[in-house]
């Protein structure tokens, strides 16, 4: 009974946190808020932070649905105007309206939300704090700090009143993050065993700090890779140290000029300035990440029960397709979406999911995700794992067909054709596999392989298959060479027109990316790769650093490109950050893992390899945080529990470490 009461004030709690923030207002005046109209916008520049987010919503109610208004937070605002209505303004017949917040502010009521969700799953042992835990959450503070401080032009435009030159205010700062990362790591260390079981709600809870460039999850990995190196051995940690100082010491050094970076869509992880202290901060930043998932990893694999995952799954796409929809239907819900759950971009302003172009063509609808291909592939990969799970004849519950019917329409409304075709093709070869007693089953896999094949020819389009091969080859290189770069070169441009004149055997690689990326339809963005991607011997090697793309945006201009095309290959954004050397550790460790642990895998697993292998390259799903967290435990998961066990694991009992 108290455990129920205490959830109910738990949630209690939420309301109160989503509703007050919006409330700060002096209600005793007699200012009343303006309708805000084409021909006059005066009020709201004569009187900003007067009136409520709520008075403004009690004034002008449509606002709360038409989709002609917009609330927008303006992180640069005092505290006294949190929750006030900072400005607004009229743009191609569409209302602006800024809503004052404050980014400290926001990490207090962000942090709050977020552990108070966390909290509602089952805690197995008590936080005690000791010396290894002091010291990791001291070096997280100063890290998170130096590199707050490192992208600073980032941050000028957030932080009202800070100075970076004073002492006094960086110190506050470090300890105002000490603070924060502790209560986070109070609520989520003594649950980490439980939390890996929820983890797919990590698409839901983004994490991110408005005014930021940091994630609630950057807390957490980076104290955890702290505890990893604390915890291994001296010969270990010494091992580390000497691997990564001289890769770190170039990285940034190597920046010499100074670039920045619009951070878009990738907030929260992704470096915004170029040069040797961002460079430096960024490198240890993703190097910590990447140790504390694979601590977490370490720890928590005896505690994984596959079917709490799946239902975690099952819950999560639809409260993602519901929240896409609200999101975009009301203006003032895709507001409280992007604040309360950490969104890297606004939630999609379309509200309708089924919208066709002028060529009737549809129109690709991403809902609350930064991407509507990472959005397909998260929906795809569900029905996945569904397909998996039916035909393994594990106990399939009613309520799955909720999450499945919503799956299904957030692939459709996401027009991920690719992740489509790799559906389809997982269902056909899991189909055959557990239906191996079929009576004519020749005649039932031609047939298959006949749909199959012309199911592809119709969603990349018959008429491309009448091009000679040659065209394809060239064709990617061709859209390169139309880019208008101011009569500079990239080395790689410079390297392919060398392959092909010589007609050495990179020509034929580059022949065989080109044929690939014609049919997936990225010859526009990788012909831009070719012509901005500039490195010398080592950058190629080694890469520029960590979630970086200064150099690769700011060294080589492209006249008429005004948005932000990144690669679309996580293998493109990689080989910049981390070389060809850092991509060859990366795979040539998953596949050792693989050989070593083949006694464990089944059919499915390689589906599922080849389902997020052939997305990371042709998508930048591996800019995103909780993609990386995603995969990494996914694909380790299915290489070292015996795939046959994994629907029959056990639970467990969980004890404090």
């Amino acid at each position: 009974m108290l455990k129920s009461n205490f959830s109910y004030i738990k949630i209690l709690f939420l309301i109160l946190l989503i509703t007050t923030p919006w409330l700060n207002a002096d209600y005793s005046d007699d200012i009343n808020p303006a309708v805000p109209s084409q021909e006059d916008m005066s009020f709201y520049e004569i009187n900003p932070c007067e009136v409520s987010l709520l008075e403004f919503i009690r004034k002008v109610p449509t606002s709360i649905y038409q989709d002609h208004y917009h609330f927008r937070y303006n992180n640069y605002s005092s505290i006294s105007c949190f929750g006030k209505i900072s400005g607004a303004t009229v743009l191609n017949n569409e209302f602006y309206i800024s809503v004052g917040t404050n980014s400290f502010v926001n990490i207090v009521i962000q942090t709050l939300f977020w552990i108070t969700i966390f909290s509602f799953i089952k805690k197995e042992f008590q936080f005690k704090i000791d010396k290894n835990k002091v010291i990791a959450l001291c070096a997280t503070s100063g890290l998170i700090t130096y590199s707050i401080i490192s992208e600073a032009r980032f941050y000028e435009q957030s932080f009202y009143f800070f100075d970076f030159e004073k002492n006094i205010h960086v110190i506050l700062l470090t300890f105002f993050i000490f603070i924060s990362s502790l209560h986070v790591l109070r609520v989520v260390e003594p649950r980490i065993y439980e939390i890996i079981n929820y983890l797919p709600y990590i698409f839901i809870i983004g994490g991110v700090y408005s005014g930021f460039n940091i994630s609630i999850y950057l807390f957490i990995l980076i104290f955890f890779g702290f505890i990893f190196l604390l915890s291994s051995p001296y010969k270990k940690s010494l091992i580390y140290f000497l691997f990564f100082s001289p890769i770190l010491f170039f990285w940034s050094t190597n920046a010499d000029v100074r670039y920045s970076f619009k951070t878009d869509k990738l907030r929260g992880f992704i470096n915004s300035s170029y040069d040797f202290n961002s460079n430096l901060a960024w490198s240890a930043l993703f190097i910590l990440t990447l140790m504390g998932i694979f601590f977490i990893y370490k720890n928590t694999l005896d505690y994984v029960n596959f079917e709490k995952i799946y239902s975690s799954f099952n819950i999560s796409v639809l409260l993602l397709l519901i929240l896409g929809l609200f999101g975009s239907n009301f203006p003032l819900i895709n507001f409280i979406n992007y604040y309360y759950f950490g969104q890297q971009k606004y939630g999609i302003s379309l509200n309708n999911p089924f919208a066709s172009d002028v060529y009737d063509q549809k129109i690709a609808w991403r809902g609350v995700f930064s991407s509507s291909e990472f959005a397909g592939e998260i929906f795809a990969l569900f029905l996945i794992f569904t397909i998996y799970i039916y035909f393994s004849q594990h106990n399939f519950k009613i309520f799955y067909y909720v999450g499945i019917t919503g799956a299904i329409f957030g692939l459709y409304f996401s027009n991920n054709r690719a992740s489509l075709t790799l559906l389809i093709f997982t269902g056909i070869i899991l189909y055959l596999k557990y239906n191996s007693h079929l009576k004519n089953k020749k005649y039932i896999v031609g047939a298959f392989l006949t749909f199959f094949l012309i199911f592809i020819a119709w969603l990349v389009g018959f008429n491309n298959f009448t091009y000679s091969l040659e065209f394809m080859q060239n064709y990617t290189f061709g859209k390169a060479q139309g880019y208008d770069v101011n009569g500079n070169t990239s080395s790689l441009f410079q390297f392919i027109s060398y392959s092909k004149q010589t007609n050495n055997i990179f020509s034929f690689v580059f022949g065989i990316i080109g044929v690939l990326s014609f049919f997936l339809n990225r010859a526009l963005m990788w012909g831009l790769f070719i012509v901005r991607y500039n490195p010398n011997f080592l950058e190629l090697i080694l890469g520029t650093g960590p979630m970086s793309f200064g150099k690769y945006f700011g060294e080589i201009k492209v006249d008429g490109i005004n948005s932000l095309l990144l690669p679309h290959s996580s293998v493109f954004s990689y080989l910049i950050f981390i070389g060809l050397l850092g991509l060859l550790f990366i795979f040539g460790l998953i596949i050792y893992s693989i050989k070593k642990n083949k006694e464990n895998l089944s059919t499915f697993s390689y589906l599922l390899f080849i389902y997020i292998l052939f997305n990371i390259i042709k998508s930048d799903s591996l800019l995103y945080i909780h993609a990386i967290i995603f995969y990494f435990h996914l694909v380790f998961i299915f290489i070292k529990i015996n795939n046959s066990e994994l629907l029959n694991l056990p639970n467990k009992e969980i004890s404090a470490n």
